[in-house]
Order: C-alpha cells, then sequence, then structure tokens
C-alpha cells in the first residue's frame, strides 16, 4: 500500500530530529565563520616571494558566485607569509582584516566534518522508495489507478533520496584555524563548489598546519 498522512509524519519528525541532532553536532567543530567555495588553494613549501600559503574563497551560492562574477568584492583570502598570518574578508558590508605574526600563534588545527545524518536520511528513502517500488512490480492491477499512485510515491521518495545523498556529498567542510595567545581564533572554513571545481582534500589542509607549525618553530629559535 502507499505512503499514509501518518507515515509521512513520522519521516518528517524524524527527519527534522536527524537535521537538528546532526547541526548541533556540528557545532562541536571550532567555526571561524562562514563556509567558503574555493577558487584558489596554492601551497608552497619553499616560499617564494615569502609567501607559503594563498587561498581565495567566496561564500558558498549563485548569488555570491553571480556579485564575485561582475566585480563586487565578496571573498575571503588568507595569505601565510615569512611575517605571519593575513586574513582578509570582504563583503557587501565592509572588508575586515586580520594579521597576526607567528610567534604570537599558540596553537594550529585542522579537519573536516560531514553531516552524516543527511546520509542516513537518504539511504532511509532509498529503501523506502525500493519498497514501493517492489510493490508496484508484485502488485495485481499493475496498470490501475492504485498502481500509478504507488509509482508517484517511488518516484517522489527516490527524488528525495537523491537530494539528501547529494547534499550529505556537498555538506564536508574542511577547516583550518589558528588559535593565538590572546585566545582568538583566525583561519578560514572551506566546502566543495559546483562551480568553481577547486577541491581541497584533507592531506592538503594538513599541509597547511605543518608549514603554519614549522614557521612558527623557526620563529621561536630564532628568537632565542
Amino acid at each position: 500500500m502507499g505512503l499514509g498522512i501518518s507515515e509521512l509524519l513520522i519521516l518528517a519528525v524524524l527527519g527534522g530530529l536527524a537535521l537538528v541532532f546532526s547541526i548541533s553536532r556540528g557545532r562541536r567543530m571550532q567555526n571561524v565563520g562562514p563556509a567558503l567555495a574555493i577558487s584558489k588553494f596554492d601551497v608552497n613549501e619553499s616560499g617564494p616571494g615569502g609567501v607559503y600559503v594563498e587561498i581565495i574563497g567566496r561564500p558558498s551560492g549563485l548569488l555570491s558566485w553571480m556579485l564575485t562574477s561582475i566585480g563586487f568584492d565578496t571573498e575571503t583570502t588568507l595569505r601565510v607569509t615569512d611575517d605571519g598570518i593575513h586574513l582578509k574578508s570582504s563583503s557587501l558590508f565592509g572588508q575586515v582584516r586580520q594579521e597576526v605574526t607567528h610567534q604570537s600563534i599558540s596553537s594550529t588545527q585542522c579537519g573536516y566534518a560531514k553531516s552524516f545524518w543527511f546520509l542516513v536520511g537518504g539511504v532511509a528513502f532509498g529503501i523506502l522508495a525500493l519498497a514501493q517500488a517492489f510493490k508496484n512490480l508484485t502488485g495485481s492491477d499493475f496498470f490501475g489507478a492504485y498502481q500509478r499512485r504507488i509509482g508517484t510515491a517511488t518516484l517522489i521518495l527516490g527524488l528525495i533520496a537523491i537530494v539528501l545523498l547529494l547534499v550529505y556529498w556537498f555538506s564536508r567542510k574542511l577547516l583550518i584555524s589558528c588559535e593565538t595567545s590572546g585566545g582568538s581564533h583566525l583561519g578560514i572554513t572551506m566546502k566543495p563548489s559546483m562551480i568553481e571545481h577547486v577541491s581541497v582534500s584533507a592531506d592538503e589542509a594538513q599541509q597547511v598546519i605543518k608549514i603554519i607549525s614549522r614557521l612558527v618553530v623557526n620563529h621561536q629559535m630564532q628568537r632565542s
């Protein structure tokens, strides 16, 4: 039989609870700002011109991409140089610059997080879609209106499953962050983009952290 109102309500409640749990779980990861779609990710161990790392990104979304394309500065730039770490954040409301020296950095961190419950929801709706499709194929009145209603339910459930799985795939966020001796955080959060096609792996993020840690140690040795 098809999905009734009570079944749909149960699915909606479970989906809402999963989404809330996913959001609260994601907040455990230290966030230094909105997730950015990366357009440039350059890392060089030798630091040509004194620049070891340059990361440029914009707020995710089609509107931000359109604004950037027509000349509005909505980008965020993170640079790691011999002098320190430089972060410039631009938006329609203005621009903010932050700079810290390597001597003032007390710790670094990097990592990634995904919205796991989107995966759970996608698999659950996919199983429901397969169950409805099986009923459709084994029903006694294959060409009747009753079975067409079952086919519509299968299509809807399948589309929901695909959307949830795509959201899970693109929900992956990478974090690169430094904490200063004063307790403030300086860094950037990145996510995949369907437009720029610039993919950053966890190993590449770890490479940035290693470069920063090496520069911090070198400056501490020079001071001593």
